[in-house]
């Protein structure tokens, strides 16, 4: 329930969904496709709270001030809700993609092409992430 029925204007396509790991060290995702008219966004949640090499990424992004511009593309961390965050988009070709570290057990992620920045940033949050961290 987590992943909308529509984003940006665009109907959801399908979900899938896998589990796979070793013991207590499980990854779990979920992810809906979204288009219409050329246009597309995948929007995924994935569980890593058994990994414990995944807050390591999160923890990086949080130190690093990553910030990279040059003729229409970009990326950067940043804060989104609170958590830490890495997004990137490219003008020319409307594609980009933003994901969320949510208190080290979930990333959020949203990717599109031929979509604005906006819309992905819609898509994303179309999903509660601090819902999500309380889950």
């Amino acid at each position: 329930d987590e992943l909308p029925l529509m984003v940006a204007g665009m109907l959801r396509q399908d979900v899938t969904g896998d589990r796979n790991g070793i013991g207590k060290f499980q990854v779990a995702n979920a992810k809906a496709n979204y288009e219409t008219d050329g246009r597309h966004i995948e929007l995924g949640i994935t569980y890593v709270g058994g990994l414990p090499f995944a807050r390591l990424g999160e923890k990086w992004l949080k130190d690093a001030n990553l910030i990279h511009e040059e003729e229409g593309e970009k990326a950067q961390t940043t804060t989104i809700d609170g958590f830490t965050a890495f997004e990137s988009y490219n003008e020319k070709n409307e594609s980009g993609g933003v994901a969320v570290f949510v208190d080290d057990r979930f990333i959020v992620h949203a990717k599109g092409e031929g979509v604005s920045e906006k819309n992905i940033r819609r898509a994303l949050e179309k999903v509660d992430l601090k819902g999500l961290s309380n889950w």
